[in-house]
């Protein structure tokens, strides 16, 4: 779980409430001003152009955020992928190795696949995460003192090279899988995007009070749609507690085909 990071620790349907109150409120405000002004006959077009202008920088940060968020995720499918392929050559390569030693490894990580599903359906419980992870790193260490093992004993042969690197490619991903489980987009750019929401809609109530007219798709269903887009954005850059989650189906299949065999 991301550190220091407050957001994050936050459910995105708060955050999105808020939001949307607070881009609901500011437009109100910004009608009641405009329609003040209105009144007063101090009506300033330019504020036409800052909102145009505003509502611009908007669209630019709600695009530019979901286009990280959407290629972390991505990144964190493949991952899951890349690493279900590794575990599953690796398990097949000791399963060809007539050593002992080898029926050992592809036992261990038989039992790694269990505790790299535990480790993503654990969510936010931080005591499960850090029980899995612990586990993960302690069947990791034991696959290779296995293999040590087997390299000591006997002089090794080119099934047992060919384990040693599928189990090392085991690990490497394991620690990228963890590193981008951990990537998020930069909190601050998350902050700007709400802060530029609400201002944007502070100017747009304001033209719509200088105008005299406005209505119930301008007041409510524009916010409620923004908002939904940066709570989607929001939602995609938490694997953990957000409702689009990334698939666990390839290890979950792995799995299957473990059991069957």
């Amino acid at each position: 779980m991301p550190q220091h990071e407050v957001l994050y620790l936050v459910p995105t349907w708060i955050l999105g409430v808020v939001l949307l109150v607070a881009c609901i409120a500011a437009s109100e405000l910004g009608y009641r001003v405009g329609r003040a002004r209105r009144i007063a006959g101090a009506v300033d077009d330019s504020l036409t152009t800052v909102e145009a202008a505003m509502l611009g920088l908007l669209a630019l940060l709600i695009a530019f955020t979901y286009s990280i968020a959407s290629t972390r995720y991505e990144t964190r499918k493949q991952f899951v992928l890349d690493e279900t392929t590794a575990i599953s050559a690796a398990i097949v390569q000791a399963g060809l190795d007539p050593s002992p030693h080898a029926a050992q490894v592809a036992s261990i990580l038989r039992e790694y696949v269990d505790v790299r599903l535990e480790f993503f359906f654990a969510g936010a419980d931080l005591s499960r995460i850090d029980r899995a992870e612990r586990e993960a790193n302690r069947l990791v260490a034991e696959a290779w003192a296995t293999v040590k093992r087997m390299t000591t004993e006997s002089p090794p042969t080119d099934l047992t090279q060919t384990l040693v690197q599928s189990l090392s490619d085991v690990m490497s991903l394991n620690t990228k899988r963890l590193a981008a489980m951990r990537d998020h987009v930069p909190e601050p750019m998350i902050f700007l995007m709400m802060l530029v929401s609400v201002a944007a809609f502070g100017l747009v109530g304001n033209s719509i009070g200088n105008k005299g007219r406005r209505s119930f798709w301008t007041s409510f269903s524009i916010p409620l749609i923004v908002v939904a887009c940066i709570a989607l954005t929001i939602d995609l850059d938490r694997p953990r507690r957000g409702i689009v989650k990334v698939s666990q189906k390839p290890l979950l299949d792995l799995k299957e085909s473990l059991q069957a065999r």
